[in-house]
C-alpha cells in the first residue's frame, strides 16, 4: 500500500503522500491557508519517502516492484533527479550548484540543475568525515587515506578540479573527530580523543589549538558569527565559552 506517512516541512509547508480518487502523489500543505497543492505525477501503485536534506526537500519514489528514484520537490514540482538513496548514515552539504556528499570512503557530487553525479574522491580512502559547508560555493571535509595513521583536512567546490587537500590535521585527531561546526568565518574542530578544541581560518587555511578543554559530552552551538561549548576550567570546573 502506499506510503501516506512519510511528511516533511520546508519551513513553510508540509510535503506529503495526496490521495485522490484511488491515485497518490506528492503534493504539499500550507498551514497558513489550508490550500493543498499536487506538486507531483499521480499513480496508482507507489510507496513515496521525504527526505530533508539541510534546507531542501527530496522525496524518493517506490513504484510496485521497480527500482526506487529520488528526486527534488519544491511548491512548483518536482525538479532533478537524484542519483542517489538518500540515508541517514551519509552527511550532505548543499553548495550553490552542487549537493556534495560522503559515503564511508567516498565523495560525491550531484549538479542541482542536471542532476548530473561526479565521484570527487575514492576509492583509495579508510574514511571520509563531516562534510561541511563553510559558503555558499565551497564545503570542507575530512579525509584519511589507506596506509595513513592522521586525518587530513580537504575543501571542495564539487568539482573534481576543485577538490584538494588542505592540510594534515595535528596528531591528536589519529583516531577520529567528535564534533565540526562552521559559525562567521572560521570552523570549530574537536578531538575524540582528549575534548581539545581548534579553530580551522579557511581564509588562511591554518588551524590553531584554543586553550580550553571541551566538557563531555562534546558539542558545539553556533548563534550567528559565535560558537558556544561548555568548557573546564582548572579551577571553577564547567564553564559556557564562546
Amino acid at each position: 500500500s502506499p506510503n501516506s506517512n512519510s511528511l516533511r516541512s520546508d519551513g513553510e509547508l508540509l510535503y506529503f503522500a495526496y490521495h485522490k480518487e484511488g491515485m497518490f502523489g506528492p503534493a504539499t500543505y500550507s498551514p497558513a491557508t489550508g490550500i493543498v497543492n499536487s506538486v507531483g505525477p499521480m499513480q496508482a501503485s507507489i510507496t513515496f519517502s521525504f527526505k530533508y536534506i539541510i534546507d531542501q526537500v527530496a522525496v524518493e519514489y517506490k513504484p510496485l516492484s521497480q527500482e526506487s528514484t529520488t528526486y527534488w520537490v519544491s511548491p512548483t514540482g518536482l525538479g532533478a533527479m537524484l542519483p542517489l538513496k538518500i540515508r541517514s548514515s551519509k552527511t550532505y552539504a548543499i553548495l550553490d550548484k552542487a549537493l556534495v556528499y560522503q559515503t564511508a570512503s567516498e565523495l560525491y557530487s550531484i549538479q542541482k540543475t542536471t542532476g548530473d553525479s561526479t565521484k570527487l574522491i575514492g576509492p583509495g580512502s579508510s574514511g571520509i568525515q563531516k562534510v561541511t559547508v563553510i559558503n555558499e560555493e565551497e564545503a570542507i571535509f575530512f579525509r584519511i587515506g589507506e596506509n595513513e595513521q592522521y586525518w587530513s583536512l580537504w575543501r571542495t567546490n564539487g568539482t573534481r578540479e576543485g577538490t584538494r587537500k588542505v592540510l594534515r590535521l595535528p596528531e591528536i585527531f589519529e583516531r577520529s573527530l567528535v564534533a565540526v561546526t562552521a559559525f562567521g568565518n572560521y570552523v570549530g574542530i574537536m578531538s575524540v580523543e582528549d575534548n581539545s578544541v581548534y579553530l580551522f581560518d579557511p581564509s588562511a587555511e591554518v588551524i590553531e589549538k584554543v586553550k580550553i578543554t571541551a566538557s563531555p559530552p562534546p558539542k558545539f552551538v553556533a548563534i550567528n558569527d559565535r560558537l558556544y561549548l561548555m568548557a573546564i576550567d582548572p579551577t571553577l570546573g564547567n564553564e559556557l565559552h564562546a
